[in-house]
């Protein structure tokens, strides 16, 4: 209670008892909570908290924070109470702390300041070969933006092909690989990503085609140029010295190879028409465009 701080006259007559009556106020105080974000200090509206009594569990209050972060409690006597918060701010993580608060000082307000962390999440990127899901690429590049278009982050995949971002506040982004394998074909490809849950992976599993050429030949007689040359046979290496293609030429003296991947291949003559001379070079073709 609170001390007194009142007099009164007290009339003493012989033979008598004076009674004088003294009431005392019960101390009562109130408790304010401030909400504020842990990594920069700025207040936050919305938060709901409940205040109990300690020793009942009993809701005495539901407070909900404004503008500037604070919310302020009714008058409540002397005693222990519990604040905790039961909804977090939009877009950030529920802080389920108990904070107490003692009310033991008349009309002291008690001052509790609450953190709370944004939601983050994480992208994680796996990449491998389109065709070949074991052959894992590393070294692909990925940016990260945000919705004004910002680089977040940047991600290059390890010898697995993956790698994963640093953690990103809850929001909107975009994935984009920017650099490949010279071996691969750039994907064009742009990946939405809302990460929305605290503490999630968003996994991406993404593949990238192996570029691929054709190698052409066209055969002709070497003094008349108009004679196309059929039948003659060419053979496509590759560098570990395997054949990979056959060619063979057709009436307007024309063959053409199957798809081949990135790499360097050797075309050499292996058969040629009885009336010509079997001609002994070899061709070096290096593939690094797709499509050609």
């Amino acid at each position: 209670h609170v001390i007194s701080q009142s007099s009164t006259k007290v009339t003493i007559n012989p033979g008598t008892t004076s009674t004088v009556e003294i009431t005392n106020d019960v101390i009562k105080s109130r408790v304010e909570v401030l909400k504020v974000d842990s990594d920069t200090g700025q207040p936050l509206k919305g938060a709901e908290f409940e205040l109990r009594n300690k020793a009942t569990n009993q809701v005495v209050e539901k407070l909900v924070t404004g503008e500037d972060g604070k919310a302020l409690s009714g008058l409540y006597p002397f005693g222990e109470y519990v604040l905790q918060e039961t909804k977090a701010p939009d877009k950030y993580v529920l802080n389920g702390q108990e904070y107490f608060a003692t009310i033991s000082e008349h009309m002291k307000t008690i001052k509790i300041e609450v953190q709370n962390g944004v939601k983050k999440g994480q992208i994680e990127v796996n990449k491998s070969d389109s065709e070949v899901s074991s052959l894992k690429l590393e070294g692909v590049e990925f940016q990260i933006t945000n919705e004004t278009g910002k680089v977040v982050d940047t991600l290059v995949t390890d010898i697995n092909g993956h790698a994963i971002s640093k953690e990103l506040n809850v929001g909107k982004y975009f994935l984009k690989e920017t650099k490949t394998l010279p071996s691969h074909v750039l994907s064009s490809k742009v990946y939405e990503v809302n990460i929305t849950e605290n503490g999630k992976v968003y996994t991406y599993n993404i593949t990238n085609d192996v570029i691929k050429g054709r190698i052409e030949v066209n055969k002709s007689d070497s003094e008349t140029k108009g004679l196309k040359l059929e039948g003659v046979e060419f053979q496509v290496t590759n560098e570990k010295g395997e054949v990979v293609d056959t060619l063979v030429t057709n009436n307007n003296g024309h063959a053409i190879s199957k798809s081949l991947h990135y790499g360097k291949y050797f075309l050499k003559e292996t058969k040629t028409l009885p009336s010509h001379i079997l001609s002994n070079k070899v061709y070096e073709v290096n593939i690094t465009e797709n499509g050609k």
